[in-house]
């Protein structure tokens, strides 16, 4: 017998990046000194989706780093956007 989440969710192989569920894998970034996960709906087995998965990621840290992620274009349904608006534009 082992351990029920491990069996029911295996790593996916990507750093980030882990199966939350049958249909959907979650990522964790860290902004503004607090991790961030979002849930993304795909076939958490398709490495071809999770190499893309991962590629945005890459991105996503990539414009946190430079100061310039928007959370909206990213993930435009999500209501967690107004937390982290660009710091550059209006005041």
């Amino acid at each position: 017998m082992g351990n029920k989440r491990t069996e029911k969710y295996k790593p996916t192989g990507f750093k980030g990046i882990k199966q939350k569920s049958s249909s959907s894998v979650q990522i964790q970034f860290t902004i503004k000194g607090k991790p961030e996960r979002v849930a993304i709906k795909c076939d958490p087995t398709d490495q071809e989706t999770l190499k893309d998965i991962a590629d945005t990621l890459y991105e996503i840290k990539k414009e946190i780093r430079n100061g310039d992620f928007d959370f909206k274009r990213h993930f435009p349904d999500s209501k967690r956007d107004k937390k982290y608006n660009p710091s550059r534009g209006t005041l």
